[in-house]
This record gives structure tokens, C-alpha cells and sequence, in this order.
């Protein structure tokens, strides 16, 4: 029988993902939930319906409650723990305490679960390339090159502010968790290994999308927002393909990571070789030339625009032991226009 994986966060675009990409893999899969709604709504999408015998679903209304997933650990090989709490606006300011605490709490009761299941090999952890970026990184345009080994950020975290805009929140709260897994393994060198996935913006198509308004949430507004008239915030330059950010999590399960240890892996497209190698703006070209007809219907608008600020990263290494060659800026694009152009032709008609 296959290996068993328990999945968080497969109602968002890199867990529905990472869920299709284990089946495809072969592995069986419990997914877990907050809603029960959630079940059917996945149950039928065109990457599921194949593998129903391989996926079953935990229902935790709370991850954060005390021992929440020590019902679901029984006879799991792997834990991928991608759930995580999301802020609802760029521009409004959050209080950082309040966010942070769910993001460790159920950080903390992935890691006990853990523990406490002699079946789990490994846990897979969705961190974020932003854990790594000092004051100096998060402004960009740094000359600094970041690779598996840089260690997770200081600054950030001392002193935590007591209010902060939703990405800043974010970042304070994956930095917060990510030294958390690092302080929990240290301390208990548990049975099992962690391996920290950090992808950057990741972009491409979303089938939970119903239609293309849904697209323009998350991370793939940073590619629409110049076709649709959007002015967007400066972005780091830290892009990672979705199909990339799936398949990393399934290669990462096999990898050679002692017992009581934890790594990073880097599955962000590099530019430590080639600085230039693409501008968030870019999608405006590149529907210019793949996609002339959305121009001409005006679809896209065009327009808007997405500062990029420029930062560094190596992931050859991660590369060689995943056994992948990340996807380009521009792949993720077509894939993501293509989509979403399927999508809106119903409304437009």
C-alpha cells in the first residue's frame, strides 16, 4: 500500500496543488479541512476526480485548538503543513500579535503531532523566501545572494511591532514560525525530519477558481496587475512557478535529511546569475505576444504597474537535489492568462 500523507491548507492554491501532486505521485493523501463544504468542492475538481480512492479528508474546524491533529496522525509516513492564516488587505494595518499567534499555535501542534506518530519520516513545512530577508532585503536592490544555507532573519522580530500593514504582519509571522521549527527541533530532536520549503510570489493557473475574478486574489494579482490598470506596491523579485511549488514539496519528501534535523529549501526561480532575467511588468509583453486578441477585445486594460526590487537568489543547489528546473516567470504567465481568459469568456458573453 502506499505511503500515507496528511495535507493542510488544500482549499488554497499551493495546498489544492500540492494535494493533485501527491495523488499523481502515487501517495494516498488525508486532507485536511475547516469546513465540510470544502470536501465536495475538491472532491470534484478535474485533478481529484481520478484519484478518489486515494484521498481522504480530516475535518479540523480549529487548527489552532490544543492537540488538533493528534486524531488524523495515525499511520501517516509524511506531514505537509501549508495552512496559514492570510491578511485581508496591502494597505490596512493589522495587529501583529494577533496575527502571529495562530500561525506558531498550529505550527506547534503539527510539530507535537508529530511527535507523538512513530509512522511520520518527515514533516514539510510551507515557510517563505521572506523569512530570510534582513531590513536590507525586504528594500531590495541589495547585492546580497540568498541560498539554502542564510540563516532566518533577525531584525524583523526585534522588536515585534504592535501594528503593521497585512505583508508585513505576514512576514513577521512566518519568521516568527520558521525560528520556531528551528528552536523545537533543536530542543526535542524528534524522530522525524523538517524539511522548510520558502517560495517566493507563486503565480500560475488556480483551478479552485470559478471564474477570473477569483484570480485576482493573492499572489497572482502581482502578474495581472499591470494587464488590468492595477497600481501594486515594489515587489521583491522572488518569483516561484505553482507547478514548481507543488512538485518541490512531494520531491522534498524523499530527500536526504537526517532524523532530528531540519533544511530550507529555495524553490524560487534564480537570479543570482542573471539579475535581469525578468520584471514583474513583463506579463504586459508577454500577452502582447502570446496573447494579441486579449489586447484587441480590451480584457486588459494595461496600464498598471508592479515596482520590482531586486533581490538575489541561488537555488542551483535546490535545483540539483530536487532533481527540477524551476519554470520561468514567463510559463507561469501564459499559464495564468490562459486561464483567465477561459474564464472570462462566459461573463463576456
Amino acid at each position: 500500500m502506499s505511503e500515507l500523507i496528511l495535507i493542510t491548507g488544500v482549499s488554497g492554491h499551493i495546498g489544492f496543488r500540492v494535494l493533485a501532486e501527491a495523488l499523481q505521485n502515487g501517495y494516498r493523501a488525508r486532507a485536511v479541512v475547516r469546513k465540510e463544504a470544502q470536501i465536495e468542492e475538491i472532491k470534484k475538481k478535474t485533478s481529484i476526480k481520478p484519484y478518489a480512492s486515494q484521498v481522504e479528508f480530516a475535518l479540523v474546524t480549529d487548527l489552532g485548538a490544543d492537540n488538533a491533529f493528534d486524531a488524523h496522525v495515525d499511520g501517516v509516513s509524511y506531514i505537509i503543513h501549508i495552512a496559514s492564516p492570510k491578511f485581508a488587505s496591502a494597505y490596512a494595518s493589522v495587529n501583529v500579535a494577533e496575527f502571529v499567534q495562530p500561525t506558531l499555535k498550529i505550527t506547534n501542534n503539527i510539530l507535537t503531532a508529530a511527535s507523538k506518530a512513530k509512522s511520520v519520516k518527515r514533516v514539510v513545512i510551507t515557510s517563505s523566501i521572506t523569512t530570510l530577508f534582513t531590513g536590507v532585503g525586504l528594500q531590495g536592490n541589495s547585492d546580497f545572494v540568498y541560498d539554502w544555507k542564510t540563516p532566518v532573519a533577525k531584525d524583523l522580530i526585534s522588536p515585534t511591532p504592535e501594528e503593521a500593514v497585512g505583508p508585513t504582519a505576514y512576514i513577521i509571522s512566518k519568521v516568527l514560525a520558521a525560528r520556531a521549527v528551528l528552536e523545537y527541533v533543536e530542543s526535542n530532536k524528534p524522530h522525524y525530519s523538517v524539511a522548510n520549503i520558502l517560495p517566493g510570489t507563486t503565480i500560475g493557473r488556480n483551478e479552485l477558481a470559478s471564474d477570473s475574478k477569483e484570480l485576482r486574489t493573492g499572489a497572482n494579482m502581482v502578474a495581472l496587475a499591470p494587464l488590468l490598470n492595477i497600481p501594486f506596491p515594489p515587489i521583491q523579485s522572488v518569483f516561484t512557478h505553482i507547478d514548481d511549488a507543488a512538485l518541490s514539496h512531494i520531491r522534498a519528501l524523499r530527500m536526504d535529511i537526517l532524523p532530528g534535523t531540519a533544511r530550507n529549501i529555495i524553490n524560487v526561480y534564480g537570479t543570482a546569475s542573471n539579475p535581469d532575467a525578468f520584471s514583474w511588468d513583463d506579463s504586459v509583453d508577454i500577452v502582447k505576444q502570446r496573447f494579441p486578441g486579449a489586447l484587441e477585445s480590451g480584457t486588459f486594460p494595461l496600464g498598471g504597474s508592479v515596482p520590482k526590487l531586486r533581490t538575489l537568489i541561488d537555488s542551483s543547489e535546490d535545483e540539483r537535489v530536487l532533481g527540477m528546473k524551476f519554470r520561468t516567470y514567463e510559463e507561469a504567465v501564459i499559464d495564468l492568462v490562459g486561464q483567465f481568459l477561459q474564464l472570462a469568456q462566459p461573463a463576456q458573453k
